[in-house]
């Protein structure tokens, strides 16, 4: 399922072929596997995501048709953009960690 483009993945979650829980384990787990050689992460909030799948699923459930268009589809948020509870490093250790936790609603959103 991962190498669909994310409107499939939405389509297939929404047929239920696959559960955004199942979906975010799958990256999850290539993350894992990959990541120390690519380092391509600076931070991967594996609790965070694993729980937003789960509300995910549960609300694909209840209001299918309401769910926008990417819902329960895994993304990943580049550190350059504040997240509740992560460093905002830009990519740069000179940088540390940033300020004071943020608490706007974008921010909260459960990100790889």
């Amino acid at each position: 399922m991962i190498w669909l483009d994310a409107i499939e993945q939405s389509q297939a979650i929404r047929r239920k072929e696959v559960s955004s829980l199942e979906l975010t384990s799958e990256y999850l787990e290539r993350i894992g596997r990959l990541d120390p050689s690519l380092r391509s992460f600076v931070a991967v909030d594996t609790d965070r995501a694993l729980a937003a799948a789960e509300v995910a699923d549960v609300q694909v459930q209840i209001h299918q048709e309401e769910a926008g268009l990417l819902h329960g589809v895994p993304i990943s948020v580049k550190d350059v953009i504040d997240v509740a509870g992560l460093a905002t490093t830009h990519s740069s250790l000179g940088w540390g960690p940033s300020g004071p936790p943020i608490t706007n609603q974008p921010s909260r959103r459960a990100a790889l």
